[in-house]
């Protein structure tokens, strides 16, 4: 294992980390809101939606329950490690790197996704590996670890690294 790609491991590692934590806590806030629907209407939080319309309370308990189970789906897919795009990402660059047609840098900023070569770019960077079968896999990274996955990819792939088409 060169270097280069034992960086690239890493990074797609780290990536895969982050992945998880973000799902953890989103998913728990996400919970957490379901419960406090459920809890405004079962602990009588709230006097003035005693007098609601039963619409109003099937309505809350509805969405209750769906913010609940999105979030425990979230916290649970973070814990067994099947969120987000990483573990297919670091198949077809470790395993089937002939398969990659295109990888670049995204970074999501307040106003805008764009694709960048810039490392310094600010906001919130992802590496977009594209397959040959056209389907492209996005995972979070820091811009270093992109830039790392990125070298690897240039060394396997010469031609992959470039602007989306």
């Amino acid at each position: 294992m060169t270097e280069t790609e034992s960086r690239a491991r890493a990074a797609i590692r780290s990536g895969r980390r982050r992945t998880a934590i973000t799902l953890f806590f989103v998913g728990g806030g996400t919970g957490a809101l379901g419960a406090f629907m459920a809890a405004l209407d079962l602990f009588d939080l709230d006097a003035e939606f005693r007098n609601a319309s039963t619409a109003a309370h099937v309505a809350l308990w509805g969405f209750a329950l769906l913010f609940m189970a999105v979030g425990f789906g979230m916290v649970l897919m973070s814990v067994l490690g099947r969120g987000g795009a990483g573990r297919q990402a670091e198949r077809l660059m470790f395993d089937h790197p002939s398969q990659i047609a295109g990888a670049w840098r995204q970074v999501s900023t307040g106003k805008a996704i764009k694709v960048t070569d810039n490392e310094l770019a600010g906001g919130s960077h992802a590496l977009v590996v594209q397959s040959r079968d056209g389907k492209a896999i996005t995972v979070m990274m820091n811009a270093l670890e992109v830039t790392r996955s990125l070298e690897w990819i240039r060394e396997v792939a010469p031609d992959a690294v470039r602007q989306p088409s």
